[in-house]
């Protein structure tokens, strides 16, 4: 005994976000909202050489300020950090704790070259990586990265996404109730639906 078609209509309609051609995995509107790198702005190194570190002797913790771009509207401004504090938060790709990039009293500025540069004669400084997007901290000879400059999400695309996505889902599921439209359709006129050069059932 074969199931009805109301039956199989709904199986079809119900089986439509993980197949129909891909459609929900691939080209639904929520989907691509939240999946589409293009629509991820993020805080980046503006890729200058103007990196500038300080430390309060004779602690090791690294007072490191850089020029920052918002790949939004392409802005910079100054920002600052401390190692080995943001270390972690460095090679994850995530937002660090920053600082006032004026250095507190007592502070005292550490050298920095970019590679390629002349070695300074100083024990302890900073040098730039060519494409000025991270550094490695030197020590007595030794050697401490390299570090990324930070470079984060901004989370105003993120406020982008979740006001759109109450759209894209309305969207989304008026694509699914047209397919079971369609697809009761097909039950109800007893599986064929009229077409050029086929008279109706």
């Amino acid at each position: 005994m074969k199931p009805p078609r109301s039956f199989i209509a709904l199986l079809l309609a119900g089986t439509l976000p993980f197949t129909g051609c891909q459609t929900y995995e691939e080209y639904g509107l929520t989907h691509k909202l939240w999946s589409d790198p293009s629509l991820t702005d993020y805080y980046e190194p503006a890729g200058t050489r103007n990196l500038k570190a300080f430390r309060l002797p004779p602690a090791a913790r690294l007072q490191v300020s850089y020029d920052e771009r918002r790949e939004k509207d392409s802005s910079v401004r100054r920002r600052a950090f401390f190692l080995p504090d943001s270390a972690p938060a460095l090679a994850s790709k995530a937002k660090p704790s920053f600082t006032n990039p004026a250095p507190a009293t007592g502070w005292i500025e550490v050298p920095v070259i970019v590679a390629g540069e002349p070695v300074p004669e100083a024990s302890l400084y900073l040098k730039l990586a060519a494409d000025r997007k991270s550094f490695t901290v030197v020590h007595a000879g030794v050697a401490d990265g390299p570090h990324r400059l930070p470079t984060y999400v901004d989370q105003s695309s993120t406020a982008f996404r979740v006001a759109l996505t109450p759209v894209a889902v309305v969207a989304d599921a008026t694509v699914v109730a047209v397919f079971c439209g369609i697809m009761m359709l097909y039950a109800n006129v007893g599986g064929s639906i009229p077409g050029p050069g086929r008279p109706p059932p």
